[in-house]
This record gives structure tokens, C-alpha cells and sequence, in this order.
């Protein structure tokens, strides 16, 4: 087919043609056989219809970067094509068509005052064009898509954008969830999120203070987003920062169990997603969105799953409420939060409920405790590598 990007491209870009081939293009077009995604880019009828939502999302940014040249993705379209996790509910499940983000090093205009001024180009109702540093573009990397390979901006350079361009819609937490969720899959290392490499990327920028403010709350050790935004919710609430990934021993030293967070007074507090109970099994389309699932849903769910697996999950639960007795007969309160609690705000009152509590009525056996902590779930100010705004 004429005009294809490349091999493993479905897309026909009437700049690539010669004028008899684009004639046919838009005779084609006027049939309704193509779809125009992007001004010159089109896509046969079959390809448009057989895409998933994600994929048709991708589809789109692929488009786009095919008629624009000479920009790469950013922000929020950037952390869709590295498949970063988002705050709930993912943007494949909001109405309409999300605009695609592209950066371009020369996406800005003098006035003629000499004032440098960002702008969108006139190009397509579905695209906001970002100015981008030298920086950004020599940091982007090439994501492979069923589109084609594009140039993305790198993971850091990604969270920085959605907590400075999206401050208004959740920016803080998509920044804090992507960066999470790419630190526990193992796609970057921690050192790419350590001061001394973030510092040239605020210079000068604004919304930096929320970047910063985005930095200071990211930890290397959420294991799902679901629990970052758990910690997100503790720290909007104005808890003090409890400790993450924490491993409760008795006296002796013979270990108990390992816990989401806990704060010193001795409260704990657990995320109950079916993951933990799982593992790649939520992959599963049927049981998709782990964190998004209860045990006793999973419990329940007897039908979606082969035999073997639903014993091992009961198993994996089992095990897990008695190690939540041992904790508690240790002296430590448990507070347990699911997808419901979370989301209609139960568990924040709680947790906030019981803090106040045990602060205000101290264990008398604390000095007995034996606990040790990956770190804080989020840096204050005085902690190492806290960023100051």
C-alpha cells in the first residue's frame, strides 16, 4: 500500500506520494475506505475498526507524530505510549477523543517586543504542541508500537511534564503513579529520580514548584498505583509520613510479616488488592485492574478462574489474615482498605480516627516492637535528597 511510514506501519501520508497516488488517496477518502486521523495522515476502514481503546489511543499519537514531524510525544500521551499507570479511572475510559501532546524545540513565537511566547500551533483540534528543551530531545528515547517506532520523551522528563502541564487535572498524582509504577516494574533505575539529575529540568520552568513538590512524595517501594494513591490520600489528608514496606519482627527476631505502611504509633495500615494474592495471574483479562479487585471479590469470583488458581488464592488470603492476627496480638492496630473504602472515603476517616488515637494513647509495650522500613513513604523537609521549592 502506498505511503506507508514504514513496515510495520498501517498509516498512508499523502506527503510521501506523488500526485497520482494522492489523487487516489482522496478519492478513497471521499468513499469513506480511509479515515483521516491527521491532516495528510490517513488509515484504511478495516485497520480504524479493528484497534482496542488503548491501541486506538496509540493509533491517534501515532498519527499525529506522522503529520507533524519534527516533534516528539510528551506529557500525558508520552506516559500512555511507555504504559505508565494513571490515577483511576484510566484516560481510555473518559468521553471523547484526549488531545495529543507533541513537543517541538521550536514551538514558541517572538513577539515584537522580543518576549518569547508558548503557543499552540494552528494544526489540529486534537493536538497541543508543548515547547520542549535541547535537554528533553536529546533525552528521548524510541518506543516500539504496533504503529510504528516513535520518539518519546524519556520516563523522568515524563513525570516532570504531567506534574507541571497537568496541575488542574491530577497532575501531582499522575506524575507520582507513573513514576512509582515505573520504579516497581524495573523500566528505570532510582538514580534517574536523585537530585542531582532532576535540578537542570526546573530551571527556569514553570510549574516547578509542583514538579518538585511531585519528586518529594515519589518512593521507590509502592508495589501497585493503587497503593500509591493510598499514600497520596494519607498525605493530602495531612498525615505524618508512615513508613513503607515494613517488616515486623517479634522480640526474638523471628519474622511475623511484611506490611504496606506503618506509622510509628503502631498503626498499620494494608492495601487489600488481589494482586498480592495473584501475582501474574491478574494479568487476566477477565480479573483486569488488580488493585481494583477486593479478596473477598476475589473469593467469590469461583468462575473466572481455573481451580488451582482460585486454591491458591484462598490459600494466599488465608495466610495473610493469620499473619494480621500475629501482627495485631503483637500489639499493632490493622486498618485494611479496599477499592470501596478508598474510593468513598471511609478509609482516610479511619486511618485518621485511629492515628489520632493511638497518638493520643500510646502503647505501653512500643519499646518492644522490632520493625524495620524500606523508608518514609514521603521526604520532609531535613530528609536527604528533599527537593525545596
Amino acid at each position: 500500500m502506498w505511503g506507508k511510514l514504514d513496515g510495520d506501519s498501517c498509516f498512508l501520508v499523502s506527503a510521501e506520494l506523488d500526485t497520482k497516488q494522492r489523487s487516489w488517496l482522496y478519492r478513497e477518502f471521499k468513499k469513506g475506505n480511509l479515515v483521516r486521523l491527521a491532516p495528510g495522515v490517513f488509515v484504511t476502514l478495516h485497520d480504524y475498526q479493528q484497534v482496542t481503546s488503548q491501541s486506538g489511543q496509540r493509533q491517534i499519537i501515532a498519527s499525529q507524530v506522522a503529520g507533524a514531524r519534527k516533534a516528539i510525544v510528551v506529557g500525558r500521551s508520552a506516559a500512555l505510549l511507555h504504559m505508565l499507570a494513571e490515577p483511576w479511572p484510566p484516560a481510555h475510559h473518559e468521553q471523547g477523543i484526549p488531545s495529543v501532546e507533541l513537543g517541538r524545540i521550536d514551538c514558541a513565537a517572538k513577539t515584537r517586543h522580543g518576549r518569547i511566547t508558548r503557543h499552540p500551533f494552528e494544526y489540529s483540534p486534537h493536538v497541543v504542541f508543548r515547547h520542549v528543551s535541547t535537554g528533553v530531545w536529546e533525552r528521548a528515547v524510541t518506543v516500539q508500537t504496533e504503529y510504528g517506532e516513535i520518539l518519546t520523551a524519556s520516563i523522568p522528563d515524563v513525570v516532570t511534564q504531567l506534574a507541571m502541564w497537568h496541575a488542574r487535572d491530577k497532575g501531582l498524582a499522575r506524575a507520582c503513579i507513573a513514576a512509582e509504577d515505573a520504579l516497581n516494574r524495573g523500566v528505570i533505575s532510582w538514580r534517574e529520580f536523585l537530585p542531582e539529575k532532576l535540578m537542570p529540568a526546573f530551571a527556569s520552568r514553570a510549574g516547578n514548584v509542583v514538579a518538585k513538590e511531585a519528586f518529594n512524595l515519589i518512593t521507590p517501594w509502592s508495589e501497585s498505583p493503587r497503593e500509591t494513591e493510598l499514600k497520596l490520600a494519607m498525605w493530602e489528608a495531612g498525615f505524618p509520613p508512615p513508613f513503607q514496606q515494613v517488616v515486623i519482627r517479634r522480640r526474638d527476631g523471628r519474622f511475623v510479616g511484611r506490611v504496606d505502611f506503618l506509622f510509628p504509633c503502631g498503626l498499620v495500615v494494608e492495601y487489600d488488592g488481589v494482586a498480592k494474592h495473584t501475582g501474574l495471574l491478574a494479568q487476566d483479562s477477565k480479573v483486569m485492574a488488580s488493585s481494583e479487585i477486593t479478596s473477598n471479590e476475589w473469593l467469590n469470583a469461583t468462575s473466572e478462574i481455573a481451580p488451582l488458581a482460585q486454591e491458591a488464592a484462598r490459600v494466599s488470603i488465608l495466610r495473610e489474615r493469620e499473619r494480621e492476627r500475629q501482627i495485631i496480638a503483637l500489639g499493632y492496630e490493622v486498618v485494611r482498605v479496599d477499592r470501596h473504602s478508598f474510593r468513598d472515603g471511609s478509609a482516610i476517616e479511619s486511618i485518621g480516627q485511629r492515628l489520632t488515637w493511638l497518638e493520643e494513647h500510646p502503647r505501653p509495650f512500643m519499646n518492644d516492637w522490632n520493625w524495620t522500613a524500606a523508608g518514609k513513604a514521603w521526604k520532609q523537609c531535613g530528609d536527604q535528597d528533599w527537593l525545596p521549592a
